[in-house]
């Protein structure tokens, strides 16, 4: 692509009804992500993570392979835990710090736990989560569908560019987009975003968290990186809409 060549860039109304229903996330623009960028990096590398006993006791009951799937209440229970006050503190650290999410299966709460989660125990993960599980494919599948709907041809798990970067879709349209699934690891998830802007070849890049604690630890992530300073205008970022099986439960 050069310079000269003239592209066809979507208003915000038409991203938002080809890919998903930005709920309050950031603009990269705006002052909203100077904002969010002063505040104290998770990154591990600079501030170690230490968990309150309560909160790693928890992780502990989640991570055992007899407990996945089980309710949140037999977690509370476990640790005789009956306060609704407390209960919300411990989700809360451990959704910040990027170990948990809450699944919502019709009226039963259960836990996924990312791999930064198992990472903070030294447990390895059992085959399928993270990226390419379940919940990742489910997600990206109901993207693709809603990107065919707009008249977009769409393709998973894409290679791109040169360096050939697999992306998690790619939609050719009116314009070239990449869009990158995000459900765990911020630092992850910047580096994808930089390599699809580097790659050359698409117009714009969307990134979908699940939840708000990754969005923000993304753009964190992406706004000291001057690729991404330069290259912002290119990027989107959305918030998986609320649903019953990717929905993080209220404190």
């Amino acid at each position: 692509m050069t310079n000269s060549t003239p592209l066809s860039i979507p208003t915000m109304e038409e991203l938002r009804a080809a890919v998903v229903a930005p709920t309050d996330s950031p603009d990269p623009s705006s002052e909203h992500l100077g904002a969010e960028a002063d505040r104290p990096s998770t990154d591990k590398r600079s501030r170690p993570i230490r968990l309150t006993p309560l909160a790693e006791a928890f992780l502990r009951q989640a991570v055992l392979p007899g407990n996945r799937g089980l309710g949140l209440e037999t977690y509370w229970q476990a640790l005789g835990v009956t306060s609704g006050s407390v209960k919300g503190r411990v989700r809360e650290e451990l959704r910040r710090h990027g170990f948990i999410r809450i699944e919502r299966k019709g009226r039963v709460s259960t836990v996924h736990v990312y791999r930064a989660g198992y990472a903070y125990l030294g447990v390895s993960p059992p085959k399928g989560e993270g990226v390419g599980g379940t919940t990742h494919k489910r997600i990206v599948a109901r993207l693709a569908a809603q990107l065919k709907k707009r008249g977009y041809e769409v393709h998973i798990e894409q290679e791109i560019g040169p360096a050939r970067k697999r992306v998690d879709l790619l939609a050719l349209g009116p314009q070239r987009i990449a869009i990158e699934l995000g459900l765990s690891d911020a630092e992850q998830e910047a580096r994808n975003i930089l390599a699809d802007l580097r790659s050359g070849a698409v117009d714009q890049v969307v990134f979908v968290a699940v939840d708000r604690a990754l969005l923000r630890r993304v753009t964190d992530h992406l706004a000291k990186q001057t690729v991404y300073i330069d290259e912002s205008h290119r990027v989107r970022f959305y918030l998986w809409p609320d649903n019953e099986e990717t929905t993080d439960e209220k404190p």
